[in-house]
C-alpha cells in the first residue's frame, strides 16, 4: 500500500515538534463542526465514502492505506459540515484527491462528470 500527504494543519504542525511533553503538550483535539451545526455524520461520512469508492476513484482508493484515507475522509466531512452540509464544498478536496491519484497513475480525469454524486 502507498500513502498520500494528505494532512491537516494540525498534523502538520505535530510533523515539526520535537517529542518534549513538559514544554510542548498535545494540542486539543479539533472541533467536530458536525456536532456544532446539527449534520448527520454518518450519513456524510458514508456519503463521501461512496464517492471515494466509485468505479473512477476505487482503483487509487484500494492503492492507498488506510491510515491516510480515513483521517482525509474525515477532513472532507469536516469541510462538507463547515458549510452546514452542502456536499459542494468538498469538491476542492476531491479535485485534490483526483490529482494525486492522476499523480500515482490512475485516470481520475472527468471525475466531476463521472461522478454526479459529488456535486461538483
Amino acid at each position: 500500500m502507498h500513502s498520500l500527504h494528505f494532512f491537516s494543519l494540525i498534523d502538520y504542525v505535530k510533523s515539526w515538534t520535537v517529542k518534549d511533553m513538559e514544554d510542548c503538550p498535545e494540542p486539543p483535539p479539533p472541533q467536530d463542526h458536525c456536532k456544532e451545526v446539527n449534520v448527520d455524520k454518518e450519513k456524510t461520512s458514508a456519503d463521501v465514502k461512496a464517492i471515494l469508492t466509485s468505479p473512477l476513484f476505487k482503483p487509487c482508493y484500494d492503492f492507498l492505506e488506510e491510515d491516510v484515507m480515513v483521517p482525509f475522509i474525515e477532513n472532507v466531512v469536516q469541510q462538507i459540515c463547515v458549510c452546514f452540509g452542502d456536499l459542494d464544498c468538498a469538491c476542492a478536496m476531491y479535485d485534490q484527491f483526483a490529482t494525486q491519484c492522476i499523480d500515482r497513475g490512475f485516470d481520475t480525469n472527468g471525475w466531476q462528470i463521472a461522478i454526479e454524486d459529488a456535486g461538483c
